[in-house]
């Protein structure tokens, strides 16, 4: 390395460490050390306080689209009715994490009862079917999926149309509403209809 240049690499060496060490004594001039009489200690309190979500305003509900089983909600996030999942720096956001009942300190509450149809009372075999629901945390069906049934399949096909359209309190923890996961179980006796 030529001379000048080794010169002006101390020169700049020199000058940063100049400047950092004035930049220490003038942060540390400002600053009190217990028991040096400098003054007295002001005790600092930081407080930090979670506000409360904003209440959503009710929005008009679009006509209702099928509701995907739950296996292909699992492969795409979560987005707004309407909207594209909005994207951040790599890729989209998270789907939501449906939160089962047993941690929820306010479960899923249908607004309605489910509506059958009037089809209902013709069916001539007994049994049920047993629906996982994935309830937003604004009380609308994200997806459905039916995890038992002995029923015919046109009877499972009524039974998730009739909670697709159905409205829910939405799930709480402390309070807040989440996105939750829930089970219902649906039993039909022949010749009397869904219950």
């Amino acid at each position: 390395m030529p001379v000048e240049a080794r010169l002006r690499w101390v020169a700049a060496v020199a000058g940063s460490a100049a400047l950092h060490a004035s930049a220490i004594g003038i942060l540390g001039a400002g600053s009190v050390h217990p028991g040096s009489g400098a003054g007295p200690l002001h005790a600092v309190a930081l407080q930090v306080r979670l506000a409360a979500p904003q209440a959503v305003l009710p929005v008009p509900a679009p006509a209702p689209e099928p509701i995907p089983e739950l296996d292909a909600v699992a492969a795409v996030p979560a987005a707004a009715p309407g909207r594209a999942a909005p994207e951040t720096g790599g890729g989209i956001l998270p789907a939501p994490v449906y939160l089962p009942t047993s941690v929820l300190t306010r479960s899923p509450r249908p607004l309605a009862e489910p509506d059958f149809g009037d089809e209902t009372e013709g069916l001539a075999r007994s049994g049920g079917v047993v629906l996982e629901l994935l309830v937003s945390r604004t009380g609308t069906i994200d997806a459905i999926e039916v995890v038992e049934s002995d029923l015919p399949e046109s009877d499972r096909r009524r039974a998730r149309q009739a909670f697709a359209a159905l409205r829910f309190a939405p799930g709480e923890l402390r309070g807040t509403p989440v996105p939750a996961r829930m089970r219902v179980e649906v039993s039909v006796e022949a010749g009397r209809g869904a219950p």
